[in-house]
Order: C-alpha cells, then sequence, then structure tokens
C-alpha cells in the first residue's frame, strides 16, 4: 500500500497527528485507483499510537509517553507515566498503570475479582519491574 504523508500537527503534549493518503496501489484489498485520506497519531519518532483521540487520551489527559510493547509491535501499548511515576499498559478494551508496591503482573495469577495491581506473586520495588507488569498487562488484554 502507498503511503503519503500529506500534514503532520505537532502537540506539546507528546505526539503527532499524520494526515495520509493511502492508496490502492499496493493492496489487495483497495482497486488500484482508489485512494483513503486517513489521520493517525504517532509519537515523535514515529511509532503508531492509533486515533487521534487515543493519543489525546492517553498523552495530554493522563500524561503517558507511548512506546511499544517490543521492537516487533507495530504499535504502542505501553507508556510512563512521570508524574504518577507509573507505567501503563493497554489495548482497545483495557488500560491500567503499575507502580512502586503493586505485584507484577501475571495473567495466571488470582481470578477475576483481584485487582490487577494486586494480580501477580512478586511486589515491584523498581520502576523496571513496573514496566514489565505494563508489558504483561498490554499482551493480556491485546
Amino acid at each position: 500500500m502507498a503511503r503519503k504523508v500529506l500534514n503532520v500537527r505537532k502537540y506539546k503534549a507528546g505526539y503527532e497527528i499524520r494526515t495520509e493518503r493511502l492508496t490502492g496501489d499496493d493492496n489487495p484489498g483497495m482497486a488500484a485507483d482508489e485512494e483513503l485520506i486517513t489521520k493517525s497519531a504517532y509519537t515523535p519518532s514515529g511509532d503508531y499510537i492509533g486515533r487521534s483521540r487515543d493519543a489525546y487520551n492517553l498523552c495530554y489527559k493522563r500524561g503517558i509517553a507511548p512506546e511499544k510493547r517490543t521492537k516487533a509491535n507495530s504499535a504502542c501499548s505501553i507508556g510512563f507515566c512521570e508524574r504518577e511515576h507509573k507505567w501503563y499498559g493497554w489495548s482497545h478494551r483495557a488500560i491500567f498503570g503499575f507502580g512502586i508496591g503493586d505485584k507484577i503482573f501475571d495473567e495466571d495469577y488470582g481470578d477475576e475479582s483481584t485487582p490487577f495491581n494486586l494480580h501477580g506473586a512478586r511486589t515491584i520495588t523498581v520502576l523496571p519491574e513496573a514496566k514489565q507488569a505494563a508489558r504483561n498487562f498490554a499482551k493480556y488484554v491485546s
């Protein structure tokens, strides 16, 4: 699929909205002469966040700096909130933040009534462990 960036609007909250033209040249789902204009949100480094309202809610309202869960991922699904000192994991279904004192998220721990921040055996003592909890949660809800 041929993709051309028509416009980029950068926001102080740490994201940008790109207006892009997609053509059917390389996309079997579109006619060769068909084109689609779309707006999507990206990090300043070019990682896909999602819709503009997703970026607004994550970056502006919640103060989260999104990043990809792994290098192989195509979209951001974790991020750090400096003001709360928490790592967040999310998908289109759920979002949750993990900080020091919470548990490292384990989907096999607890049951449906167990709060996500207690859904694990080990307590988070440093922020890299909170990041791992967010990664685990994002994978679980994706």
